[in-house]
This record gives C-alpha cells, sequence and structure tokens, in this order.
C-alpha cells in the first residue's frame, strides 16, 4: 500500500508503529493507513510525526488516538527543550562564586583526616 510505504518513510519510530498498528489492527488497516496519511497531510509532517511517536510510547494504536494527542491542550503537551531552558534560567540559582569554597578549606579533612576521625569518634 502507497499511504503504508509513504507513513514508513517518515521516521523509524513511524515505522515501527505502522507495523504494529497494521498487527494489531488487520481488519481495518487499509482505512486506518488513508486516515493516518491524510492526518499527516493536514497538519504537516512535523506535529504528525510528535503526536505518532507519543502515541507509540504511550502503545496507543490508531488515528483516532493520534488525532486526541494533536487536540490535547497546549498546557498538557510534553515540553520542549527551549521551553526547559528558560524554565531553568528563571530559577533562583546562586551563582558560582556563592558556593565555590578554597580548596584550603578541604586541605585540613584530607591531609589530618586521621585526627579528625578520631575526634568524631570521641565527641
Amino acid at each position: 500500500m502507497v499511504y503504508r510505504d509513504w507513513l514508513s518513510r517518515l521516521s523509524p519510530v513511524v515505522m515501527s508503529y505502522v507495523g504494529e498498528l497494521c498487527h494489531k489492527r488487520r481488519a481495518e488497516m487499509n482505512q486506518q493507513m488513508i486516515a493516518l496519511y491524510d492526518l499527516a497531510q493536514e497538519i504537516g509532517k512535523p506535529d504528525f510525526v510528535a503526536a505518532l511517536e507519543l502515541a507509540a510510547e504511550q502503545q496507543m494504536y490508531g488515528v483516532e488516538y493520534v488525532r486526541a494527542i494533536l487536540t490535547m491542550p497546549s498546557a498538557l503537551a510534553p515540553i520542549t527543550s527551549v521551553e526547559a531552558d528558560t524554565d531553568l534560567a528563571r530559577l533562583a540559582v546562586p551563582a558560582q562564586q556563592e558556593v565555590e569554597r578554597d580548596l584550603a578549606q578541604y586541605e585540613q579533612y584530607v591531609a589530618n583526616r586521621q585526627s579528625v576521625l578520631v575526634a568524631g569518634r570521641q565527641a
């Protein structure tokens, strides 16, 4: 089937998904392939592949699941890496100078390890 071949060339995940869909829903295979192809043409390849990959991750096989994922509110959609980077920048992260310690502070524990351990046992 031409539609299945076209879909399978989009990505390895799509190829696996199409194969699994054909196996699980063999009686509806032709209608599913046509509907998936139409959906991909309607929304564009990148969004289609992303939604289909999410459906595959959740083991939801069928065009109705892909459509449902595409209609999810954006608040429920996965966070992109750009959004994640922006959120990280907003966090109150201390400056490196505030958390950095001078090596001399650690030297007493390394150079005098035995005396520190003995003092710890006595306390």
